[in-house]
């Protein structure tokens, strides 16, 4: 995972680079890998949370909205959402 195909395959949605493509972030559309392999190193023990929520956000973004239920909590000029 990384932010062109000069440093890895797929973009942070898990979308595939085009190796040939007009840009270094050009991707294939309706392609992509959602696993831990998209890790780009080691995150220690007990990944799975980790790799769990890299599959949600990329579902959530070929849904194209969140069916997650979540609390919105606003701290001082940020915003964070926590599950209920």
């Amino acid at each position: 995972m990384s932010k062109n195909r000069n440093n890895g395959v797929v973009n942070n949605f898990g979308q595939i680079y085009k190796g040939n493509g007009g840009s270094l972030t050009e991707t294939y559309n309706d392609f992509y890998i959602v696993d831990g392999g998209i890790v780009p190193s080691s995150i220690g023990v007990n990944s799975s949370l980790t790799i769990s929520a890299l599959a949600f956000r990329i579902a959530e973004n070929l849904v194209g909205h969140s069916n997650l239920p979540l609390e919105e909590i606003k701290i001082r000029t940020k915003t964070f959402y926590f599950p209920q």
